[in-house]
């Protein structure tokens, strides 16, 4: 449904409610590029999808010590929030949805997967309309997150299940 190893561009990934999105070749997982989010709010995808065909959620991702960085799905006109290295339940504009486990903030590259669909069916939410209208990151301090909260993205998929493993080529 969507990918994007930021080698050719940004993608979907663009600034969001003041925050940054910067494609970089200082750092990344594999190959040359990665993005580089900062600042409110950055938008990895805003494609629409509907997670019961496309729940699997998987990228590789570069926190600072200390990041607050979490990430929000939007559906019905609900933000829910995803705790990633921050705190779901401080997000004054987000609804707390789940806590990733393992997420490390130690300035390395790790690899992050989670089923969306499983996450939003765990807290309830059995609607018809599964369609997430984007995925975003966000911050957990402050009304829209931290200004100069930075980190870093690369390989950013959401797929299905037999696609969860994509591979990258160079």
């Amino acid at each position: 449904q969507a990918w994007n190893d930021f080698e050719e561009s940004l993608g979907e990934c663009t600034s969001r409610r003041g925050g940054t999105a910067l494609r970089t070749d200082e750092t990344s997982a594999t190959g040359a590029y990665c993005v580089q989010t900062g600042g409110n709010s950055t938008f990895l995808t805003f494609r629409p999808f509907d997670v019961r065909e496309y729940p699997i959620v998987s990228f590789d991702y570069r926190l600072p010590i200390g990041s607050q960085t979490n990430l929000m799905a939007r559906t019905e006109n609900v933000n829910w929030s995803i705790g990633f290295a921050g705190d779901a339940t401080r997000s004054p504009t987000s609804t707390p949805l789940a806590t990733l486990e393992n997420i490390q903030a130690d300035g390395e590259w790790h690899r992050a997967e989670f089923n969306l669909f499983e996450i939003l069916r765990q807290a309830g939410q059995t609607t018809e309309n599964f369609t997430v209208d984007h995925i975003a990151t966000t911050g957990s301090r402050g009304r829209f997150g931290n200004a100069g909260s930075r980190c870093w993205f690369d390989n950013f998929c959401v797929s299905s299940r037999e696609e969860s493993s994509p591979s990258f080529e160079w």
